[in-house]
């Protein structure tokens, strides 16, 4: 299903054709929608959709330097993380007091350690400087390479979030989730958030009631599934 099956769909709620029809504020309104319903799969549907939220991602580890910004999408390592070139394991090391004094916990030593090949590893969540919102996820390795060290290891994705620009997109950008999870799932939940729209005409008010059964039978889907 792509973004724009999806955001026609809910317009459906309203009686409107499609997207082009639709004044700013309610576009602004139904995206909206979309993307609350996405964040609420992402968190509650964990077991059903564990392919989409999860990649193997590569990332390079400059020479001499300690550290890589993982790219935005990335929610958090999951591990493990390995050298690419060798299949060597690096230790998860769990807390910024550990990775500071890798070199007198784990390698007895009194001094920092020279440059080598990364032993072990420490992921950091920040809030980032582009916003309020916005968090940066952070690879810390010790010791520092002495080469460029490209390493490889699986993350979870945050949840999408989808703009008008999805929309008009040729063709319109696709959800990654199974075609018929969007259909029994997100759209129910999609059209009940939307009905609570001060644009959901009093005369429409009668199909509130078939829209909230849909909305619980897809949260009881979820709700199954995480069990």
């Amino acid at each position: 299903m792509t973004v724009r099956d999806a955001i026609d769909s809910i317009y459906e709620v309203f009686g409107l054709p499609g997207n082009a029809a639709a004044p700013t504020i309610m576009k602004r309104r139904i995206f909206n929608d979309l993307n609350s319903a996405m964040q609420l799969l992402w968190a509650k549907g964990n077991r059903l959709f564990d392919f989409y939220t999860r990649r193997i991602q590569t990332v390079t580890v400059a020479s001499g330097t300690d550290s890589i910004e993982l790219s935005d999408d990335v929610q958090s390592v999951l591990g493990p993380v390995k050298i690419a070139s060798n299949n060597v394991l690096l230790r998860p090391i769990r807390t910024r007091g550990e990775y500071d004094a890798f070199y007198s916990i784990y390698a007895n030593s009194l001094t920092a350690l020279a440059n080598a090949a990364p032993q072990a590893y420490y992921v950091e969540a920040n809030r980032s400087a582009s916003g309020p919102d916005a968090t940066t996820i952070t690879l810390f390795v010790v010791p520092k390479p002495t080469t460029n060290t490209n390493l490889v290891m699986e993350v979870t994705l945050k949840a999408p979030s989808f703009t008008e620009t999805d929309y008009n997109a040729s063709p319109s950008t696709s959800i990654p989730i199974p075609h018929n999870y969007a259909e029994t799932l997100l759209l129910p939940i999609a059209r009940y958030v939307a009905c609570s729209s001060l644009f959901f005409a009093d005369k429409s008010k009668q199909r509130e009631p078939q829209l909230k059964a849909e909305y619980d039978r897809a949260l009881q889907s979820l709700a199954e599934a995480s069990t």
